[in-house]
């Protein structure tokens, strides 16, 4: 079995291949929180063990055994978050960080167990798809920032990697900016200026900046007020 360190490599490059990243030495160190030589070092162990490939241009993937081993671990992550959130009624940040400890424990049969209890959820707290649950294969929605029409959309989810930012997570729980939630985008502020919506359950405006405008994914309303990914 991989070692928590391993498995936490595998879950920032199982992440970083999600969104189209590709995956090297440097940034890998940037997201462990590390040196490139402990970097490359563990890289090399990954190797042995089958669970990367590096290509002549260092740049590193998954192999099926690693990416397998990388679906379980989000999966158990995904699904503590759902126990932590949805039943005991932790915070989004108070249930990552206690998510963390519990995804490199959870055995397979308290996995199965978990699943049936939560009602077999297809997606985290964040809305972000939860490998081997037949979820969608490809992250849903637009960013926020991204969107150029002003109008009614859907929040979808918040985006993974910023999931560890506490402050940012935390900004975005309090002004109720989660999956699920009708938003009305105002305007973009020209000049690299803020994003202005109105949550639409309470009326309330939220100048929103560039950071919380970017993890923020949405989808378009239809005409009788419901998102396209729910018709």
């Amino acid at each position: 079995m991989p070692t928590e360190v391993v498995e936490d490599y595998l879950d920032q490059i199982y992440l970083m291949e999600q969104n189209g990243l590709k995956v090297i030495s440097a940034r890998l160190a940037e997201r462990m929180h590390t040196a490139v030589p402990t970097v490359t070092e563990t890289l090399r162990r990954m190797v042995r063990e089958d669970l990367i490939a590096v290509n002549e241009r260092k740049e590193v993937r998954l192999t099926v055994r690693g990416r397998d081993v990388a679906e379980s671990l989000v999966r158990r992550h995904a699904l503590s978050e759902r126990l932590l959130t949805d039943i005991l009624g932790l915070s989004w940040v108070e249930a990552h960080a206690e998510a963390h400890k519990f995804e490199h424990i959870i055995s397979p049969k308290v996995e199965a167990r978990l699943m049936a209890l939560l009602g077999n959820p297809d997606t985290c707290p964040h809305g972000n798809p939860i490998p081997g649950t037949g979820s969608m294969a490809q992250p849903r929605g637009t960013a926020l920032s991204q969107v150029d029409r002003p109008g009614r959309y859907h929040i979808v989810r918040v985006l993974e990697d910023a999931e560890s930012n506490v402050d940012l997570m935390a900004y975005i729980e309090q002004r109720n900016l989660k999956p699920g939630t009708g938003v009305r985008l105002l305007e973009h502020v020209p000049f690299e200026g803020p994003t202005l919506i109105e949550v639409e359950d309470d009326g309330e405006q939220h100048s929103l900046g560039r950071a919380v405008a970017d993890a923020i994914f949405v989808t378009p309303d239809s005409p009788d007020g419901r998102s396209l990914d729910e018709r």
